[in-house]
């Protein structure tokens, strides 16, 4: 996801959209928008499938969003 967060934003927008015009809760859809547009403007956003390290941690990429983020 994170060095594909960019295209996710539109996308979620676009649900959330869809779930508010027949009366659903868009709200979930909009915070996913939030979190990848928050992301895509991240060092690890900005990185390539195909450059990222497979063998990065969930916890090393909380650390880099949160040193980012500060």
């Amino acid at each position: 996801m994170i060095p594909k967060a960019h295209r996710w934003v539109g996308e979620m927008e676009e649900i959330a959209a869809t779930f508010g015009a027949v009366g659903l809760t868009e709200r979930t859809f909009e915070g996913a928008a939030d979190i990848y547009r928050f992301v895509k403007d991240t060092s690890l956003g900005k990185e390539t499938p195909e450059e990222r390290p497979r063998d990065r941690s969930l916890t090393d990429i909380i650390a880099i969003l949160s040193e980012e983020n500060s």
